[in-house]
């Protein structure tokens, strides 16, 4: 028995030669294309975007430093007032409703595009790709809802999270359960928060001390990935930080953003002249 996981594991390796050779054949006859506009990329056989629709897949460049809400780079009232069980939360991509992240995201999840959850999981493992190796020990997708993940076929927190190279941390998806509870999905804010006493560390699982990295698809109000953290850390993981792929943007944010931007800053807006002439010149 002992020379079966062996065994698996040679023919796993060969079936991944296996299959790149296949990818390379396909991309020779068939060059793929831009999952969101359909433009033809070349013949390299690796899921992508071309570069007009990956510039257009808005950014999570700043933020609330502990949370990652999208915004100005300061710490946001919530945290201020509530701190999270997690260390720190972060994101590749900014979601609004309507924008080109909104519409790639609903594609994959929704309507199982397996082309554009290639090329948007290759989008989250390159963000992650200069993380030091070993910075967790254990990498953990947040549970699927299960009435959810049989409609749907497959999790796209399991998908990012082993999309991730193995030098991160292991990858266990068994490791947090979701108990019997309402969907996420359509719920409000106060009825997410309340919800959250849905996840739990699987019976037997030992996590003390363990540095712990949680994935999830979209971090909308939080709520989730704030049920999965406290579950961890009561379990006394060391600690808990969180990677999405892309973080909901509040109500308003553009325009506060835009605000921001452009407010007169101290060294922009010159004192009166109270001498009765001209500082120029």
């Amino acid at each position: 028995m002992s020379a079966l996981p062996f065994s698996i594991a040679g023919t796993r390796a060969k079936l991944g030669v296996l299959t790149a050779i296949v990818d390379a054949l396909l991309a020779l006859f068939f060059p793929p294309e831009c999952p969101l506009c359909g433009r033809e990329l070349g013949r390299d056989p690796g899921p992508r975007l071309c570069r007009a629709c990956a510039r257009r897949l808005e950014r999570a460049e700043r933020g609330c430093p502990r949370c990652g809400v999208p915004g100005p780079a300061a710490p946001c009232r919530r945290c201020a007032l509530h701190p999270p069980p997690f260390r720190i939360a972060r994101a590749v991509l900014v979601y609004r409703d309507g924008n080109e992240v909104a519409h790639a995201v609903q594609r994959w999840k929704y309507h199982r595009d397996e082309v554009m959850g290639r090329a948007l999981t290759a989008l989250f493992r390159d963000a992650l790709a200069s993380v030091a190796p070993g910075t967790w020990d254990w990498v953990v997708p947040v549970p699927s809802d299960p009435v959810r993940l049989r409609r749907r076929g497959f999790s796209p927190a399991l998908a990012l999270a082993r999309a991730l190279p193995g030098r991160l941390g292991s990858v266990a998806p068994g490791l947090l359960e979701r108990r019997a509870g309402a969907s996420q999905v359509g719920l409000g804010q106060k009825e997410r928060e309340a919800n959250t006493g849905a996840f739990a560390v699987a019976p037997g699982a030992r996590i003390a001390g363990s540095r712990v990295l949680l994935v999830d698809d979209v971090f909308t109000t939080g709520a989730t990935v704030v049920g999965c953290a406290a579950a961890l850390r009561a379990a006394r993981a060391a600690f808990v930080d969180v990677w999405t792929l892309a973080h909901t943007a509040p109500p308003g944010a553009a325009r506060r953003e835009a605000l921001a931007e452009h407010a007169p800053t101290a060294t922009s807006v010159r004192a009166p002249d109270r001498s009765g002439g001209s500082r120029d010149g």
